[in-house]
């Protein structure tokens, strides 16, 4: 993945743990990818790693929003990415 992320006629530029995160959910666009691959993607660090994938999934959402794509929480399961309702 280069960096950038297209859908439809936009795009948005991805932070390298961003671009590890969203190459993780497209493997399994419009299912469920696990927190455990998810945390796979965080780069090393001593600390909560369940906070810091909440932290990077929120700041995710906010980029791919306006590509018309959502990252919906599936509770104690994972995250799935798809494009937005309309």
């Amino acid at each position: 993945m280069s960096g950038i992320l297209r859908f439809r006629s936009r795009s948005v530029v991805l932070s390298p743990t961003e671009r590890a995160l969203v190459a993780e959910l497209l493997r399994r666009f419009r299912a469920l990818t696990s927190r455990e691959d998810l945390l796979l993607c965080l780069p090393t660090k001593d600390g909560d790693t369940s906070n810091a994938l909440h932290l990077r999934i929120m700041r995710l959402r906010r980029r791919i929003a306006p590509l018309g794509l959502v990252i919906k929480t599936l509770w104690n399961q994972g995250h799935q990415l798809g494009p937005a309702s309309p």
